[in-house]
Parts: C-alpha cells; sequence; structure tokens
C-alpha cells in the first residue's frame, strides 16, 4: 500500500507544476510524453499495433498503423496531464458542447436519459460537461491504486454527478432514471463474461449490453456522446434521442438499440481513429477462469513443422481458444490435408525463411519448429508472447511436476502449459 501512495504522490508532483503552465504547453508536452510511452512500453505498443492491423474496416498500411497508434498514445497521455487541471480548476481546457438542446429539454421535462460514450479523446469531459447541466450519475470501475482512484472520483464529481460502481449498480441506476437524471456509460470495453457479442471494427467482440437494458427496462433514450479535440480544449457532440420499443420482446430490443450504439461508436472511431484507445483489449474473448492471463491473447499464431501432430495440436487448441483468431502456418506439405476445424486464414510456406516478414496480425506465438529465428522476428512486430516447444514442455512440467514427458502427448502439454487448472478437458 506504501508503494501506491508512493506512486500517487509522484504523478500528483510531476503534474501540479504543468497544471500553472498555458493550455498548448500541455499539448505540446504531451506530444514527447505519448512518443515516449508508445517506444517505452512495448506491450502497449503492440497490443495497439495488434489491434489496428485487425480491425479489417481500417485497411491501414504499416506505416499507417504505426501513425495512428502514436496518435492514441498522445492522446492518452494529454488526457493524463488533464487530471491536475481538471482538479485545480485552473487554466482549464475549454469544454464546449454543440448541441446540448435536445438534453437539456429531456431533463427539464424530468425525463432520464442515458448517455453511451467509448474512450474517445478525453472521454472524462463528457461527465463534467454533463453535469454542469444536468443532475446524474455514472458508472466507473474503482482504479488498483486506491489514493489515485479517489483523487480521479473527486475530479469526476467536482460539478455535483457522482460515480457509481458497477456491481449492484443497475439498481441505482434504474431509480435515477426514474428520478429524471441521467446515467453515464463508457461502454466500449471488452467483456467477455457478458453474453453479448457483435462485430466491432469488422472483429467479434464482447460488450456489456446495460445500456440498452436500462433503456428498454424504464423506457429512457440513449443518446451517444463522443469527445473531438480543439485547439482550446474538447468539443461534444450529442446524437438525436434514441428511444426503446417495449412493445417488442427484450431479447430482439435489446441487441437492436446495442448495434446503432456501437455502429455510431464505430463511425466516430473510423473518422478519426487516432483519437481512440487502442491499447485497452477491446477484443479479449475469455473471462480469466480458465486460461492464464499471460496466454491469455485473443489473436495466436501457430507455426507447424513437418513433424508436428497436426490434428491433435490444432484440435486442443481450438478447444483452448474457442472464439480467438488463429493464423496457422505449414509447411508446403500439408497443403493438401484439410485442417480439422476452422481458423481465421492458413499459409503455408517452404522454408521458415519464408515467414520473416513484417507481420503484426498476432499478440501470441507458439512456434512448433526448431528454427529461434522466428521468435525473435516475430517480437519485433506485435508479439508479445511466444512459446517453443521446449518452453511449452518445461512451463507444463513447473504446473504439473508429476508428467513424465517422455510418455507425454503435446495435448497434456499443452493443457498443462496454458491452463489454469492443467487437466485435460472433458
Amino acid at each position: 500500500m506504501f508503494k501506491k501512495y508512493l506512486s500517487y504522490i509522484a504523478l500528483r508532483s510531476f503534474l501540479i507544476p504543468w497544471s500553472f503552465f498555458p493550455y498548448s504547453w500541455t499539448r505540446n508536452l504531451s506530444q514527447v510524453l505519448g512518443l515516449l510511452a508508445y517506444i517505452c512500453l512495448p506491450t502497449f505498443r503492440k497490443q495497439s499495433l495488434n489491434h489496428l492491423a485487425l480491425a479489417s474496416d481500417l485497411q491501414l498500411t504499416s506505416d499507417q498503423l504505426k501513425i495512428i497508434a502514436k496518435e492514441s498514445f498522445q492522446n492518452l497521455a494529454l488526457t493524463c496531464l488533464n487530471y491536475e487541471r481538471l482538479f485545480q480548476r485552473r487554466s482549464t481546457p475549454k469544454i464546449v458542447c454543440t448541441n446540448p438542446d435536445q438534453a437539456t429539454s429531456l431533463y427539464r421535462n424530468r425525463q432520464g436519459m442515458i448517455f453511451f460514450c467509448g474512450h474517445l479523446f478525453n472521454w472524462e469531459a463528457l461527465f463534467l460537461d454533463g453535469t454542469t447541466r444536468m443532475e446524474g450519475i455514472a458508472f466507473g470501475k474503482p482504479l488498483k491504486n486506491p489514493y489515485l482512484s479517489q483523487w480521479i472520483t473527486s475530479i469526476r464529481e467536482q460539478r455535483g454527478g457522482k460515480m457509481i460502481v458497477p456491481k449492484g449498480g443497475i439498481f441505482r441506476a434504474v431509480r435515477a432514471l426514474k428520478q429524471g437524471k441521467f446515467v453515464g456509460i463508457v461502454g466500449d470495453q471488452g467483456m467477455p463474461g457478458s453474453g453479448y457479442s457483435s462485430l466491432f471494427l469488422g472483429r467479434p467482440a464482447w460488450t456489456s449490453p446495460t445500456p440498452a437494458f436500462l433503456s428498454y427496462e424504464t423506457g429512457a433514450p440513449l443518446i451517444f456522446a463522443s469527445t473531438r479535440p480543439t485547439k482550446q480544449g474538447y468539443e461534444i457532440t450529442y446524437s438525436d434521442p434514441i428511444w426503446p420499443n417495449q412493445k417488442t420482446p427484450i431479447d430482439q430490443e435489446v441487441p437492436r438499440l446495442m448495434c446503432i450504439l456501437l455502429n455510431l461508436l464505430q463511425q466516430e472511431i473510423l473518422r478519426q481513429p487516432g483519437n481512440w484507445l487502442w491499447m485497452h483489449n477491446r477484443w479479449k474473448q475469455q473471462t480469466p477462469s480458465k486460461i492464464y492471463k499471460r496466454f491469455r491473447h485473443d489473436a495466436i499464431g501457430i507455426i507447424l513443422s513437418e513433424r508436428s501432430d497436426l490434428l491433435t495440436i490444432l484440435t486442443t487448441l481450438k478447444h483452448l481458444y474457442p472464439y480467438e483468431l488463429l493464423f496457422v502456418y505449414l509447411p508446403l506439405s500439408y497443403r493438401s490435408h484439410p485442417l480439422p476445424m476452422e481458423v481465421k486464414e492458413v499459409h503455408y510456406y517452404q522454408t521458415t525463411q519464408d515467414l520473416l516478414q513484417p507481420n503484426y496480425r498476432f499478440k501470441l506465438l507458439l512456434n512448433f519448429t526448431h528454427d529461434t529465428k522466428l521468435t525473435h522476428h516475430f517480437k519485433r512486430y506485435s508479439t508479445i508472447e511466444a512459446l517453443d516447444e521446449p518452453t511449452m514442455r518445461h512451463l507444463a512440467l513447473h504446473q504439473n511436476p508429476h508428467l513424465h514427458f517422455a510418455k507425454t502427448p503435446i495435448e497434456l502439454v499443452l493443457y498443462s502449459c496454458l491452463t489454469r487448472s492443467g487437466q485435460h478437458a472433458s
């Protein structure tokens, strides 16, 4: 806990002096800090590049991936630098809503409403601006550092709004809507336990249907809110109210409402992709209950050799990663062999040298060849974790010391290495 307190003090000590300088200075500093973060935080850099590469709706070149990823880091740096300005209310960024009239009119008529947004530019400005005109609450998950969490919550609540935690928050949100208040939800996080999945920027993604559920249950309209940068601060825009049809069955109306909201969010991201937070894992496919966090990635490269047991390896990995994107690389001799299941892409190579090309398409590499150069090569791009077969066996032995590797099939090695239970699936 003391380390967390020191981290909080160190961050505030860095931010406080900058709150005295003009806002333009902060913008210039964010450009430098964003580039430094892009260089010095390889895991987040690789996640950003991988997400951009696999967002098929964008169709980006390798150079465009890097430009947008850097812009995303710089925008995040600007958001972080502005927390102290917002806290001190000193030389704060100018926040302007271009079309608040419809929302204000609804509020005056005591009509509750649900604001839905994503991590676009400075998302904190939305709640601060909204609570200058209306009474409302917003969902917010506490940070792991309690001192930092309490400080940021105080910033968010400084204009009269209240933050609520997701656990048990549905009941408070329903009550607020019935009282004519607004509810704010940042709804672009990956939620594999939510039970609702749809295409997002061309890839399947899990999303919480809470906004649509609240709208259906209370009759409150949904409003999509976006934030865009200006020279002096932020510009906020609201969509027209999206009203639920409570005569339609809930299992049809909730997906319809979510589709509208997510389409509006996607359109805003496509308009200016550098404004979105690409480093957060929007497309994670599993909860922490099955796969170790180290190996819980949504895009996986699998390189097999001629000696590999293709059927066992691919069948096992498909069972472990049923929703993830699997990219399979096979020797040419396997071209006539049908795969045991569907995968995202299949590529054939004559020699492993053929694979040494720029590739941002997966975060986890499982290398079943003897070529160690492949590991070093792919880690230069978006690969965060790379395992070869000896490493897998070593990890499996560490997790399950009773394994006898001379007789152990690769299937059991994979289960013991990658999963929490280390047991064969039933």
